[in-house]
């Protein structure tokens, strides 16, 4: 089993909104690799994501 530390980095825009802005963020996140058989691995992971939405 092989465990480690991944991270992401987000940017979203809506457009033709009026006074729309882009939102940015980063993303920490972990996984598990469980090795099942010499070149195969079972992946599993969370990425934490933080607030997608648009105001006003």
């Amino acid at each position: 089993m092989e465990f480690g530390l991944e991270e992401g980095y987000n940017w979203s825009d809506i457009s033709d909104l009026k006074n729309g802005k882009s939102l940015s963020e980063f993303n920490p996140g972990f996984y598990f690799d469980i090795w099942l058989k010499n070149q195969w691995y079972l992946y599993t992971g969370v990425l934490v994501k933080g607030r997608m939405d648009a105001s006003d």
